[in-house]
């Protein structure tokens, strides 16, 4: 059985149970959603996701979410013991770091850090990582 099948008249089945998603359920529950122009042409299950995430209001959480997860996968298992926290404001990068020594280490090479985060994001995302 698999997480979501298509099962024809606006009915999913996610992880065995069926989901009606018609129209009139839709507009019921997302009246967000309910404005969007409906289109008789298919497109992009991207181009889709982007419109419901811009209309939900939910870009900028998700862009920051995205740029931790990338932070901590580029970092190595044993700097990653050494980081408390992670956040993001605005085009900056505040990493709390649990250990001065780690942290004076990080500092100096936070440049090379953000040219690889910024490379593993495909943009010009974090203009700054900040060390506490």
């Amino acid at each position: 059985m698999g997480l979501l099948v298509f099962q024809g008249a606006g009915a999913f089945r996610v992880w065995g149970e069926i989901v009606d998603v018609s129209y009139s359920r839709a507009e019921r529950f997302l009246p967000k959603f309910a404005s969007m122009k409906r289109s008789r042409t298919a497109k992009p299950i991207g181009d889709i996701l982007g419109e419901v995430i811009r209309s939900m209001g939910i870009e900028g959480p998700l862009a920051r979410g995205h740029v931790i997860a990338t932070w901590e996968e580029i970092l190595s298992d044993q700097m990653k013991q050494q980081i408390e926290k992670c956040w993001v404001r605005g085009d900056k990068l505040y990493v709390r770091v649990s250990n001065a020594a780690w942290r004076q280490e990080l500092h100096l090479r936070r440049e090379e850090w953000r040219q690889r985060l910024n490379s593993e994001l495909g943009n010009e995302i974090i203009k700054e990582i900040v060390f506490r």
